[in-house]
């Protein structure tokens, strides 16, 4: 359904999106096929521009984009960030099969839209407004949409994982229950249940304002959640992306995390 059908079929239709937050951030295949799948629903996308200088790739990127930027203009708010006391240059462009490509070849994962490689927070747009909000630096990323379209989406993409946005981030953890998750982290056997565990710890733990525990055993909890944004399950996915991990590392990761934590306290100076 094109944006503009969206917008004369329900009048209302703020009251039927929905917020969806990823559980999993977007890379190789899920990405590209998202990007495609929002050339049916949007005809815009915008970035932003801080005053950090970008790299070289960064401008280049830029450069590649000027046949189909829109406009340029300073602003403290965008869809990713509201800004209290600086600005930065929002630039939007239309969204074209000829600007995806370019989108493509420019990231193979969502959160890399950040600067100096690249500009930051790609948001996806219908109109005036957002379909799909990046904040790279919070390796962060939400789908506006309403119930049937994240249907519809999922059946194409296979591979995306979202689910409701809290409304609220939790405001603790029992870290002796995230140990044991750890533990059931560890000895889960089968690859989509391993995957949708390491997901759904690392936003628990990435999400949370405060460990009600040691600060020892917080410091490697959320250490291991920050190494576990890096795991991929799909070897082709990997293939692409050198950076990420798989079942292998994983593992390593656990045991090194669980063996830490099984270790005495170290007085300061040891």
């Amino acid at each position: 359904m094109a944006h503009e059908d969206l917008y004369a079929t329900h009048p209302n239709w703020r009251s039927i999106v929905r917020q969806y937050d990823f559980r999993r951030e977007p890379r190789g295949p899920v990405l590209d096929g998202l990007l495609t799948a929002a050339l049916e629903s949007c005809d815009q996308f915008l970035v932003a521009l801080s005053r950090m200088p970008l790299s070289a790739s960064g401008l280049t990127l830029l450069q590649e984009l000027v046949p189909y930027r829109i406009g340029c203009a300073e602003v403290s708010e965008y869809p990713a960030a509201q800004l209290l006391d600086e600005t930065v240059t929002v630039c939007r462009y239309s969204l074209s099969p000829d600007s995806v490509a370019v989108l493509r070849r420019a990231a193979r994962r969502l959160y890399a839209w950040a600067e100096p490689d690249l500009p930051n927070d790609l948001c996806l747009m219908r109109g005036s407004e957002p379909w799909l909000i990046t904040m790279a630096a919070d390796h962060a990323a939400s789908l506006i949409i309403s119930p049937g379209e994240l249907d519809r989406l999922q059946a194409r993409v296979p591979g995306l994982a979202v689910r409701p946005s809290r409304t609220e981030p939790p405001h603790g953890i029992d870290l002796s229950a995230a140990v044991v998750d750890l533990r059931r982290m560890r000895e889960a056997m089968e690859p989509e249940a391993k995957a949708t565990i390491v997901s759904e710890w690392t936003a628990k733990v990435l999400d949370t304002q405060e460990m009600i525990g040691s600060d020892r055993t917080d410091d490697v909890v959320r250490d291991l959640a920050h190494d576990l944004l890096s795991y991929e399950p799909d070897p082709a996915v990997r293939r692409e992306d050198k950076s990420l991990i798989g079942d292998e590392d994983l593992d390593q990761l656990l045991d090194d995390a669980l063996g830490e934590l099984a270790e005495p306290s170290k007085s300061v100076g040891e």
